[in-house]
């Protein structure tokens, strides 16, 4: 509910861009061990360009910041949305379920 209320003048304007925001959360679920800044390297080759602290206030808003909130949100989604996963994906879910 926090990050749903504005200031007096909107977000931050540094903020994080809608679209590398989306290429974030994207990549927190195909990658969910990647830390902050592998991810802002990864992205960085697809030409998004989205700093190591940005990436890391982007998992914090949608409370994702540690490995196991990302691997956590990839399995729920797994199952809510039937989707496909790679075999790294399989292989980290096997390995850090209890």
């Amino acid at each position: 509910m926090i990050d749903r209320l504005l200031g007096p003048r909107g977000p931050h304007p540094n903020r994080v861009s809608p679209e590398g925001e989306t290429a974030v959360l994207d990549d927190a679920l195909a990658h969910p061990c990647h830390g902050s800044l592998r991810v802002a390297q990864e992205l960085a080759k697809r030409n998004i360009r989205v700093s190591s602290g940005g990436v890391r206030g982007v998992w914090q808003r949608h409370n994702l910041l540690t490995r196991h909130d990302r691997l956590l949100c990839l399995e729920k989604s797994t199952a809510e949305r039937r989707l496909t996963l790679s075999d790294e994906q399989i292989r980290l879910l096997e390995h850090f379920s209890p």
